[in-house]
């Protein structure tokens, strides 16, 4: 197996050249952690896609056995869905009480709040969203890299995937981009001066820029309670 240790001092050492190993190293990461959301997503979306096809089956006579609309006899004339306008949430400082065995931050969405934070993840929400800690959609999350990442296996990303590489605190991080639409997502990954590897997921609709997002992560603390994940 590969020698992984000048990979990791790259990641939390200096700003300096980018290495092609660092750029493998952080896709593999970025990688897992898009995989795990889709995993955590699935459980939240879980009811609204039973809910799609039991319209879809009723639309189509699928339950009462009446026959398909003749959705051919009325001719499109305008585009099915219309585009939506992304609206822009600004950061402002937070002070409340996070309670934080495992992480603190500095900053949090105007008018979002902490949902809540454990040793794995510190979730920061939007108003009138209440699902479980463990699921990550639509949510501003938290957390360090999983405890499960191989990195002896440097697969290619999915098709459709956005990497963009920048720098937190003036250090080596990605930023992944996935999806277009309003379930769209992003995730920035770095490695603080602790040797933390660190992962932020955002919900991409909430407007933020990358550089929003580098400063939003320079205030995010790591605190001695915190334990990476699995899966």
């Amino acid at each position: 197996m590969t020698d992984l240790h000048p990979i990791f001092d790259d990641l939390a050492g200096t700003s300096g050249p980018i290495t092609s190993a660092v750029l493998d190293a952080d896709l593999l990461r970025g990688r897992r952690a898009l995989r795990t959301r889709r995993r955590n997503a699935l459980a939240a979306g879980t009811f609204a896609l039973a809910a799609v096809v039991g319209v879809s089956a009723l639309s189509l006579g699928g339950s009462s056995g009446a026959s398909a609309p003749n959705i051919a006899a009325a001719p499109i004339t305008a585009p099915v869905t219309a585009p939506v306008a992304t609206p822009h949430i600004s950061f402002v400082a937070y002070t409340g009480d996070q309670a934080a065995p495992g992480f603190r931050v500095d900053s949090i969405p105007d008018g979002w709040k902490m949902q809540g934070v454990s040793e794995y993840t510190l979730n920061i929400v939007p108003p009138g969203l209440h699902t479980d800690m463990n699921s990550f959609l639509g949510k501003l999350v938290v957390m360090l890299e999983s405890a499960d990442a191989d990195p002896s296996d440097l697969s290619n990303l999915p098709d459709g995937i956005a990497v963009t590489h920048t720098t937190v605190d003036g250090r080596p991080a990605v930023i992944f981009k996935e999806g277009t639409d309003s379930t769209a997502s992003a995730s920035l990954h770095w490695t603080d001066a602790a040797g933390h590897r660190i992962d932020v997921q955002w919900p991409r609709s909430a407007g933020w820029s990358d550089d929003e997002m580098t400063r939003f992560a320079t205030g995010v603390h790591v605190l001695g309670a915190a334990r990476a994940g699995r899966g």
